[in-house]
C-alpha cells in the first residue's frame, strides 16, 4: 500500500474516533448539571444542535450510500442527543426557553424529514447527484450551526465574566474532529487549485 493509502486509512479512522467523541463530549458538563440537578448558565443549543445535526447527516448518509461509518455515527449522535436533550430539558431553570429551542429543532428535523424521503422515493424528480448536493448543502447548515454557536457563547462568557456556560471539552473536540474531517477529505477528495 502506498504512503498516500495509508495516510486516508489513518485519517479515516482516526476521523471516525474523533466524530464519536464528538458525539459525547458534552459527557462532562452532564456529569457537573447531574451532581447539581441543573443546567447552570450553559445554554442547550449544544445538545440540541449536535442532535439536529446528526439527524440531517442519516438522511445524507443513506442518500450517498455511506453506512459505516457516517450512518453509524449519526445514529450514535441522535441517541446521545436525546439523552442529553431529555436531562437538558429536566434540569434546565428555564424550561420555556428550552421547550422553544427544541420546537424550532423540530421543525428543522420535519423539514429534512419531508425533504428526504420525498426526494429519496423519487417524488422530487431529482437526480441522485442533485439529492446528495442538497442534502450535502442541508447538513452542512446544520453543521455550521454547530460552529457558529461557539461564538455566541464566548459573547455570553464575556458578558457574565463566567466561562461556565461554555462546553469546553466539545470546544476542543470539535476543533480536533474539523481538522481530522478536512485533511480527510483533502486525502481523498480531488486536488482544487
Amino acid at each position: 500500500m502506498s504512503a498516500h493509502g495509508v495516510a486516508i486509512d489513518i485519517f479515516k479512522w482516526l476521523t471516525l474516533a474523533m466524530t464519536l467523541m464528538l458525539r459525547v463530549s458534552l459527557l462532562p458538563d452532564f456529569r457537573r448539571m447531574h451532581k447539581n440537578h441543573s443546567t447552570g448558565d450553559m445554554s442547550v443549543m449544544p445538545c440540541l444542535l449536535l442532535f439536529t445535526n446528526c439527524y440531517a447527516v442519516m438522511f445524507y448518509a443513506i442518500a450517498i450510500d455511506n453506512i459505516l461509518p457516517l450512518f453509524a455515527v449519526s445514529i450514535v449522535g441522535i441517541v446521545t442527543g436525546v439523552f442529553f436533550n431529555y436531562f437538558f430539558c429536566r434540569w434546565a431553570v428555564d424550561k420555556r426557553a428550552v421547550v422553544n429551542a427544541f420546537i424550532g429543532s423540530l421543525i428543522v428535523c420535519i423539514l429534512v424529514t419531508v425533504y428526504s424521503v420525498l426526494a429519496l422515493t423519487g417524488y422530487t424528480e431529482q437526480s441522485d447527484t442533485s439529492i446528495d448536493t442538497t442534502l450535502g448543502f442541508i447538513t452542512i447548515g446544520t453543521t455550521l450551526g454547530l460552529y457558529v454557536l461557539p461564538m455566541a457563547t464566548i459573547a455570553r462568557v464575556v458578558r457574565t465574566k463566567t466561562a461556565s456556560s461554555m462546553p469546553f471539552t466539545m470546544g476542543v473536540v470539535n476543533v480536533f474532529n474539523s481538522f481530522c474531517w478536512g485533511t480527510y477529505g483533502d486525502l481523498i477528495g480531488p486536488g482544487i487549485d
